[in-house]
Parts: C-alpha cells; structure tokens; sequence
C-alpha cells in the first residue's frame, strides 16, 4: 500500500481503485501497455476466441477494450472520443 506522499509523487489518484474483474482485467492489461500484460490479455481473447463460438464479448459496455485493442496495432480513433 502506498502512502498519500508516494501517491502525489508518483502521479497516482489518492483514491485506490475496486479490484477488477472480469474484462476490466484484461482491459487494464492491455492500457498498460506493458509487453507482459498485453502479451497475456491478446493471449487470453485468443484462447476464447478459438472456443467454437462459446465465449463472446458480451458485457463491454462502458470499456474500452476493442479501443485499446485497435491502438496496441496502430489504429487509432480519429473522432475525438477516448
């Protein structure tokens, strides 16, 4: 746990987060933009995606995630919206 002091210094919001689950997990993964976590969270859509159609993006309203998967290859949103 960090204290408000390493907080401020490091650049971090004061309030800590609730823990993430389900696709906020692997939307984090792939905004951190380290080659570990984007590695696992492409690797985690490519197992599901090659479950004969038993999983689905259901549920990412609200995220980011076909954003972020889009920007890891280069492609960006070009409408002003994040």
């Amino acid at each position: 746990m960090c204290t408000e002091g390493m907080r401020d210094m490091l650049g971090l919001p004061r309030e800590v987060s609730q823990p993430a689950g389900g696709y906020a997990k692997l939307e984090r993964s792939l905004m951190s933009g380290l080659p570990n976590e984007v590695d696992f969270a492409l690797n985690v859509f490519l197992l599901m995606s090659t479950e004969g159609g038993r999983y689905t993006l259901r549920g990412v309203r609200g995220t980011h995630i076909i954003d972020a998967m889009l920007a890891y290859v280069g492609i960006n949103r070009d409408d002003g919206e994040h």
